[in-house]
């Protein structure tokens, strides 16, 4: 029974966390972000695995931090691509994933926190010559 509860309260967590992210205007009630609130005061940072420079295909590296579950992978994995420097990312959804056997990878876009290549602003993530997104996938489905 307390098994069935833990889940309904980390399954309750991670839709509220997909409605912040889906709808950003989206008026939280107070109580709700003070129960969150105190969820995510508990989570210490985890330590990176390993950080790894990605290539893409014109030859550009893009900082990728690597978090990876205990135990023999392999694992689904969950990527972030961030403008805002992966150093930045909030941290606090991570230990959930990773308890529950999800590989994380957290990457600074083209030009941005630690990844070389001038910034573009989304430029190089679509059906253009340069397709940041889709090297990434692909190099870390290389990975196994």
């Amino acid at each position: 029974m307390k098994k069935n509860l833990k889940r309904l309260k980390h399954f309750t967590i991670l839709i509220f966390l997909l409605i912040l992210f889906l709808f950003p205007g989206y008026k939280i009630p107070i109580k709700s972000m003070k129960i969150v609130s105190n969820y995510l005061k508990n989570i210490k940072k985890l330590p990176i695995t390993h950080t790894a420079m990605v290539p893409m295909r014109d030859y550009t590296c893009l900082a990728t931090d690597v978090y990876l579950p205990q135990g023999d992978g392999p694992w689904p994995v969950i990527l972030v691509r961030t403008v805002y420097g992966k150093s930045n990312y909030d941290q606090s959804f991570n230990k959930y994933l990773l308890n529950n056997g999800y590989a994380l990878a957290i990457q600074d876009t083209r030009g941005r926190g630690d990844s070389e290549g001038v910034d573009t602003l989304f430029q190089t993530d679509g059906w253009g010559i340069l397709q940041d997104g889709y090297d990434t996938c692909a190099w870390i489905t290389n990975q196994c």
